[in-house]
């Protein structure tokens, strides 16, 4: 009796096929990383824009809710007001109304900014060391002496911003207390 073997064909792929994909795999990467890092730095200075309003309304509604002063100021460690805002911030309510961040104040909440994200305040009035916004009790921005607060911005953007990209943020602060946000190209 004769052994008969029956021939399957082979399947899978030839060294020749599997080195073209990869080719044109690696250069759809190459294509795609600098768009999807792009996205990834505006979306860092989205969220850093966010965070810093949020913390602009918590000051301005603890200010209201304690019917004295509170105090969004820049901040390295939550524990005194500095005047760089690319290293954090924090919201502090002023209940001895002092003006000065003391045992009769408290820090209601202090945030890291992102190290890849640079903001700049533009803040009138404001001592050369520290920068601040502050609400009286009615949530109208102050000067530290009280006088009205002039329209004021904080800048922000990625630290790698290709001229002309669309990643430059201005929160703008009105002297009423109201909040916007204005989007910018980076020069």
């Amino acid at each position: 009796m004769a052994v008969t073997r029956s021939v399957k064909p082979q399947s899978g792929f030839t060294l020749v096929e599997l080195m073209v994909t990869l080719s044109v795999l690696a250069i759809l990467a190459a294509v795609a990383l600098p768009s999807f890092q792009d996205s990834i730095r505006l979306n860092r200075v989205s969220t850093e824009n966010n965070e810093l309003i949020a913390a602009l309304n918590l000051a301005r509604a603890e200010a209201i809710k304690t019917r004295s002063f509170a105090e969004l100021c820049a901040s390295a460690d939550g524990t005194a007001c500095g005047a760089d805002w690319s290293l954090g911030w924090m919201v502090w309510s002023d209940i001895n109304r002092n003006g000065a961040l003391d045992a009769g104040t408290e820090v209601v909440r202090f945030e890291r900014a992102d190290p890849q994200v640079t903001a700049v305040a533009n803040i009138a009035g404001i001592d050369a060391g520290t920068s601040a916004v502050r609400y009286n009790g009615r949530g109208q921005p102050v000067l530290p002496a009280g006088t009205v607060f002039p329209a004021n911005v904080i800048t922000l953007h990625p630290l790698t911003c290709a001229t002309g990209a669309e990643h430059l943020r201005n929160i703008l602060i009105a002297r009423t207390g109201q909040i916007r946000t204005l989007r910018g190209v980076c020069s």
